[in-house]
């Protein structure tokens, strides 16, 4: 199926990647468009997301449902069935997650002691990062094209 980019909803759009995630077990295609995921997802990458299945676990990517709408970050936390993510180039936390939020998880492209490495390089960002105002969020996140 064709959708003209940049022309959805992001309602619309979680509608159709869920369903296309129900449907095909070979998971979604997707174009990543933000650069807060860099060095690991670089604007214009395709990635494939598959369907979450049980637990996230620390250093996945994943596509979750927020507050401020869909969000492929990483998991960086993991307490009982919430989790936390953020950018891998964002300097502040998502706000805690459950697993429920998780819409699917992208497709490994790197050993899993690469990501774990990723994630506690993004954890070293939070404690390097300079100290902001309250309830300031990221504003630069990473968004998906169908």
């Amino acid at each position: 199926m064709s959708i003209p980019e940049r022309s959805l909803s992001p309602e619309v759009a979680e509608d159709w990647i869920r369903e296309v995630l129900r449907r095909d077990e070979g998971g979604a295609q997707l174009t990543v468009s933000g650069a807060c995921m860099e060095p690991s997802l670089k604007e214009g990458s395709k990635i494939t997301l598959r369907r979450f299945h049980g637990a996230a676990r620390v250093g996945d990517v994943v596509l979750l449902q927020t507050a401020a709408g869909l969000r492929l970050h990483r998991v960086l936390l993991r307490f009982g069935d919430r989790v936390r993510t953020k950018g891998d180039r964002g300097i502040f936390l998502d706000p805690a997650s459950s697993f429920s939020a998780i819409i699917g998880v992208c497709e490994a492209t790197e050993s899993r002691l690469a990501r774990l490495v990723r994630a506690a390089r993004s954890l070293a960002r939070l404690l390097a990062r300079p100290r902001a105002a309250p309830g300031r969020g990221d504003e630069a996140h990473a968004r998906l094209l169908p």
